[in-house]
């Protein structure tokens, strides 16, 4: 995966976790819309399909992540400073963090930064 599908993956996951908000939050409105018209007969059960959705959003969402982090492991083994950009901006990484993930390859703290503020972003 490159940093591309990563950030397409996050935009995925944050769908998915508004998802599951709302459909959490029907689940827990069960009350019916008085309309004065009469009923249809015929019952639905509105808590356990909204439970069985949620399961599946949640089972999705921790593929998904599951999928982000491996993703982002195998990144870091060939990291370079589009990455390092990337991980200081979009992920809000810290400088160290970025360092630990690089495994000294890019050497300290320092020699990341200096690598990456010669771009202009």
């Amino acid at each position: 995966m490159n940093i591309r599908e990563i950030k397409e993956n996050d935009r995925k996951i944050a769908a998915l976790s508004r998802k599951l908000e709302r459909l959490k939050a029907d689940a827990l409105n069960v009350t019916p819309a008085l309309t004065g018209m009469p009923g249809s007969g015929q019952m639905s059960d509105k808590i356990g399909s909204c439970i069985a959705e949620i399961d599946e959003t949640e089972q999705e969402l921790k593929r998904l992540i599951a999928l982000r982090d491996e993703s982002l492991r195998r990144l870091s083994k060939d990291i370079d400073e589009e990455n390092c950009i990337y991980l200081f901006l979009v992920r809000r990484y810290s400088w160290r963090r970025i360092a630990q993930i690089t495994d000294g390859r890019l050497d300290t703290v320092a020699s990341i930064k200096k690598r990456c503020y010669k771009y202009e972003w």
